[in-house]
């Protein structure tokens, strides 16, 4: 397996084995901002995400459907800007990139 030279960002995904910030397009990013794409889980202390579905239907608004395992699943179906708990916490879902395409990405947010 080829290894990226050092300092620069690793963009593999290992169940369980995480830096203490997430990495995006290469670019370190603060705790507490969770980035998924289609087909792929965030494994964090708090839990699992993951997203189901964005619909991105012309005729309706936006809408994601998001998966958070803790002690127990979750699901939500949230719009940009909508809060969700994760135990104790709260996070937000903010505007959802590439909406139209498969190459969508979603962002969380912890607020609380």
């Amino acid at each position: 397996m080829e290894r990226a030279p050092p300092g620069a960002a690793d963009h593999r995904r290992i169940q369980g084995q995480y830096p203490p910030a997430i990495h995006h397009t290469g670019v370190a990013m603060p705790a507490g901002r969770i980035f998924l794409s289609n087909g792929i889980q965030a494994n964090e202390d708090i839990g699992s995400f993951a997203v189901i579905h964005v619909d991105a239907r012309a005729d309706h608004p936006l809408t994601v459907r998001l998966g958070v395992v803790t002690d127990e699943e979750y699901r939500y179906t949230l719009s940009p800007g909508d809060t969700f708990p994760v135990r104790d916490q709260t996070w937000r879902l903010e505007p959802v990139e590439n909406a139209g395409s498969r190459d969508w990405v979603v962002t969380l947010t912890r607020v609380a």
